[in-house]
């Protein structure tokens, strides 16, 4: 053999064992880190693909594991009466209602409006109130508006503009007055969940909403809650946005409606700033954990319950808003386990959005799939979902939001796909804490 030819081989066979042994390099000490990473939380399971499995309809995912069956309208509409019916809330809410005001000596007296059907505040030109509470009067102005075909659904009318602006957003950062606030709720098995409601006004929300603190016992921003509340004064306050129909009332149309029935505290409201990462200069992202004591619902309740939300979509092009027609909804806290459904995340400036199947065991499998999970940033929770990888599980806290981006997309689809408008409810999920 001639030296040239010698020098040639020995030359590439040192290149393709450098390249070989780079990658054995680079390969094993990635699967030791991810497999030792945070070990208490993190489970590395991978579930089983079943050949030939059905797609979802609009998220585009092959499913491994058959879904449970979903409740009927009819069924539905029990499970949230009974929860509302044990829920501490509903219970305060009622008795607002009965006796026409807050209590003695607490807030602001006012008349609630009981309309047999779908109303409205007429905007009244003459600046906007600062109170939830209506009058009479207030009621006489009302106009009527457009109504689902369910007689038990509400409507909730959104700008197209926050629609876009917020669908792939995991927080509101905005200034706020607050009108009134509870005190720190106990933990109990009843549903009372250790928060602190605040019920607020923001011109960039447009809408009555709630801000709520977790985990509110001996908070070092209750103070400056009690000073501000019922003031003049507003303050900055940041944390997940929540679009949920829970205390509804009337009919919620944004940017034409500031006033609204119910407390101070708790008015009737389809939005919330929940839970609460910053309130001024306190920052409250440690309060981001599971509930001591508390005990949400499981999985296979909370999710079934979820997906049975019905939903009918009104786009209106020329106003440039859409309307949502839904039922009342409950079943605020849900505990579960998510895998992790794909290795890349979606990173926010204000946190990260991760797709995720949804399972009631630490190694069962899924029972729904690619649901996207929002984490806000420098939590705990987003902290530990940051090295996490397909396939990797973890033992987490939830709240559902309904999800803008995929109403976003239904009012664009519709031209071609009617149908999209009466699919069920689109709803993502916020995870406020991890179980360890």
């Amino acid at each position: 053999m001639k030296p040239t030819l010698r020098v040639h081989l020995v030359f590439v066979a040192f290149v393709v064992l450098s390249i070989c042994g780079c990658a054995q390099q680079t390969t094993q000490p990635s699967q030791s880190r991810w497999s030792t990473a945070q070990p208490a939380v993190i489970y590395r399971t991978r579930s089983t693909t079943i050949p030939a499995a059905p797609v979802s309809h609009e998220r585009g995912v092959v499913a491994d594991s058959p879904e449970p069956p979903l409740l009927s309208r009819e069924e539905f509409d029990r499970e949230t009466a009974r929860d509302a019916a044990s829920d501490p809330e509903e219970k305060e809410r009622q008795e607002f209602r009965e006796r026409g005001g807050p209590p003695d000596g607490g807030g602001e007296r006012g008349r609630l409006d009981e309309p047999s059907e779908g109303a409205v505040l007429a905007s009244s030109g003459t600046g906007r109130s600062r109170t939830h509470l209506r009058t009479r009067g207030d009621v006489e102005s009302l106009r009527r508006t457009a109504r689902s075909h369910h007689a038990t659904d509400y409507q909730i009318t959104l700008s197209n503009a926050f629609i876009e602006r917020y669908k792939n957003r995991v927080t509101l950062d905005t200034t706020v007055q607050i009108t009134g606030a509870s005190g720190v709720h106990p933990i109990e098995s009843n549903g009372k969940d250790g928060d602190i409601h605040m019920g607020s006004l923001s011109d960039e929300v447009g809408l009555p909403f709630v801000a709520e603190i977790m985990n509110a016992k001996d908070n070092p921003a209750l103070p400056l809650i009690r000073q501000l509340a019922g003031s003049s004064e507003s303050i900055r306050v940041a944390g997940a946005w929540r679009l949920w129909c829970e205390h509804p009332g009337a009919p919620q149309i944004q940017f034409e409606l500031t006033e609204n029935g119910g407390l101070p505290s708790n008015p009737d409201h389809v939005f919330e700033i929940h839970p609460v990462s910053r309130l001024g200069d306190i920052d409250e992202t440690g309060t981001f954990h599971q509930i001591p004591g508390f005990e949400a619902y499981d999985a296979n309740t909370a999710f079934t319950y979820y997906e049975s939300i019905e939903c009918r979509l009104v786009p209106d092009l020329q106003n440039q808003t859409t309307t949502i027609f839904t039922p009342k909804a409950k079943y605020n806290y849900c505990e579960f386990w998510m895998q992790v459904d794909e290795d890349q995340q979606f990173q926010t400036a204000d946190g990260r959005i991760v797709r995720c199947s949804i399972c009631d065991s630490p190694d069962g499998e899924p029972i729904f799939h690619n649901r996207r999970m929002v984490f806000v940033k420098n939590t705990r929770p987003e902290i530990a979902v940051r090295t996490m990888r397909k396939g990797d599980r973890l033992h987490v806290l939830g709240i559902p939001r309904i999800d803008l981006a995929l109403v976003s997309w239904r009012t664009r689809a519709f031209h071609t796909r009617p149908e999209v408008l009466t699919w069920k409810l689109p709803y993502e999920i916020i995870v406020v804490g991890i179980y360890v």
